[in-house]
């Protein structure tokens, strides 16, 4: 059970201002030459409690190598957030975006729309692929303190099962400029989705 203590603590993750204004065409890095369409990709921005972006990294995949570091330098510079809070107080934050760069004339696939992927047998509902946002109080060692819902699904049951999920999963340490682990407020969406194998019994 996730218990009360989940909900104890007062905590908000950091809150993006302005993010269209962040990246252009011009900071696009590149692609091999006849590529038509980018994969689309999802980064995570460490911010610090005056709201700037202290460091970026990509999330999951990272088979297409030099994409995200040079994104990441320009996001790093241009993003701005109203900080992250703990109990009413500024506080350390992790917050994630889905990029989407496309070229040629081919058509751009949507944004990477989760940070965890949850395969389940099956889905109440309709079946379809649900997608949780949560927000997760991190301790200094990497431990989760606390979990809240922020962007519900259509479906109550998947709620509770995603703060479930997501502190069983390890999540990154944070630390300050200095290299120092520091507490955080950390942004994950949890999507679940009918794996084909399980749902067929293979």
């Amino acid at each position: 059970m996730i218990g009360l203590w989940m909900l104890a603590a007062a905590f908000t993750a950091p809150q993006s201002i302005r993010p269209e204004h962040w990246l252009g065409a011009e900071d696009y890095p590149g692609v091999t030459q006849g590529t038509t369409a980018r994969v689309p990709r999802r980064v995570a921005i460490v911010v610090d409690p005056k709201g700037r972006a202290a460091a970026c990294e990509p999330v999951m995949d990272q088979s297409q190598g030099n994409f995200d570091w040079p994104v990441c330098d320009v996001l790093v510079k241009r993003s701005r957030f109203a900080p992250a809070t703990e109990n009413g107080q500024p506080a350390w934050g992790v917050w994630t975006m889905a990029i989407n760069f496309a070229t040629g004339t081919g058509t751009p696939q949507n944004g990477v729309a989760y940070d965890v992927v949850v395969p389940v047998n099956r889905l109440p509902g309709r079946g379809d692929p649900q997608a949780v946002k949560i927000e997760q109080l991190v301790d200094q060692q990497g431990k989760v303190e606390a979990c809240t819902v922020t962007g519900p699904s259509r479906e109550p049951v998947l709620d509770t099962l995603a703060c479930k999920v997501a502190t069983m999963l390890p999540v990154a340490q944070v630390t300050d400029r200095a290299g120092a682990p520091v507490r955080s407020v950390v942004t994950q969406t949890v999507m679940f989705a009918v794996d084909p194998a399980k749902a067929h019994g293979h």
